[in-house]
């Protein structure tokens, strides 16, 4: 199994409504995640998080397809293998 490095960035546009569906998908994730760093932006109603994610490249796509599935997310991706 090739394991797979990178950073995950996330733009949460709608963080009062949507912060307990991305905890949820972290939490679910939690074996790929080895940080995560949130960033709020009160001012514009909004927050950037970024996970640093390892493991197999399966894991880590699919915790990046689980987190576009969220209305109100940009979610941008970059790997090293």
């Amino acid at each position: 199994m090739e394991l797979c490095a990178g950073v995950i960035g996330i733009a949460n546009k709608n963080p009062k409504e949507i912060s307990e569906q991305i905890n949820n998908i972290v939490w679910n994730y939690r074996s790929v995640i080895s940080g995560r760093m949130g960033i709020p932006r009160h001012d514009r109603d909004a927050g950037i998080i970024s996970l640093i994610v390892e493991g197999s490249a399966r894991e880590v796509k699919d915790l990046e397809d689980a987190l576009k599935t969220v209305e109100g997310l940009s979610v941008k991706s970059l790997y090293f293998t």
